[in-house]
């Protein structure tokens, strides 16, 4: 999957069921990457190294 930066690649993984699901996040990217989240104007940074 790819998402767009900025609104219009805004995204959500929700597992609809009871059975555990696990979310694999590969990055090919260094360096850093912002994640906002608007229902709660939350903003949560993440740094590769």
């Amino acid at each position: 999957m790819f998402f767009e930066t900025g609104p219009e690649g805004a995204h959500q993984l929700y597992n609809h069921t009871e059975v555990l699901c696990r979310n694999f996040d590969l990055r090919t990217n260094n360096g850093l990457d912002v994640a906002e989240y608007p229902d709660s104007g939350k903003s949560n940074i993440l740094i590769s190294l």
